[in-house]
């Protein structure tokens, strides 16, 4: 017999470090569970600092949250404007407007995006994809676009109907398409992304022999003369 203690683990869904040899902060969000938008402006607050030049923001296999989540992250980058477009079953639409006082709205950035991307990142990433706020790499996102209701049957069996549909602001439908990045890179199948958490043990020369070519190619991009 084995005596099991049940516990409360807290799972922290942002993390940032800085990349070892760059001045860019890299900020990596995991779901968009509640208070997401809270742990984001704390890690920005830490990060505002004067060497810091620039943000690439890791959604790579985030599958998604809450919604008022993906609105509060896309607001942090976003100086005005709308976040998404909500469709209802009768075609109706609303706009989602970003929500004042982002805390990143002027400093360059790149955001990371793959297959594994959906739900909110996508939200997110089409977000700012449409404001043209930054570059968007790596490869498309699962194509997560619709609001579900539960009907429960009889039977005990229930029935999952989509009664919304979200849109990216410029009105171009994710449900089954995906949010495309600007510039798409591949990570090769047996090279793990590189997290803030990893980073805080590497060398820069680590990181640029990580493999993980979607983390190289944001360096790059926020590094080269122009950026």
């Amino acid at each position: 017999e084995i005596p099991i203690t049940r516990g409360r683990i807290a799972i922290r869904s942002v993390t940032w470090g800085t990349i070892p040899g760059t001045t860019l902060a890299h900020i990596r969000i995991s779901n968009f569970s509640k208070n997401v938008t809270e742990d984001l402006k704390k890690a920005l607050q830490e990060a505002q600092k004067p060497e810091v030049t620039g943000i690439v923001l890791d959604l790579r296999n985030n599958p998604g949250g809450l919604l008022q989540e993906a609105v509060g992250v896309a607001s942090q980058f976003l100086k005005d404007g709308t976040v998404l477009q909500v469709r209802d079953a009768q075609g109706k639409v609303k706009d989602l407007a970003v929500q004042p006082g982002g805390l990143a709205t002027d400093k360059p950035m790149v955001l990371l995006i793959n297959g594994g991307s959906a739900s909110a990142s996508e939200i997110v990433a089409g977000a700012l994809q449409d404001a043209a706020r930054g570059s968007v790499v790596g490869e498309t996102t699962f194509g997560t676009g619709t609001v579900l209701q539960q009907y429960k049957l009889s039977d005990g069996s229930a029935l999952l109907l989509a009664f919304e549909e979200w849109l990216t602001p410029k009105g171009r439908v994710i449900w089954h398409q995906g949010i495309e990045p600007d510039i798409e890179v591949k990570l090769p199948l047996d090279v793990m992304h590189v997290t803030p958490n990893a980073e805080r043990g590497m060398t820069a020369e680590q990181v640029k022999s990580s493999g993980d070519v979607q983390l190289l190619r944001a360096v790059e991009e926020l590094t080269q003369p122009g950026s």
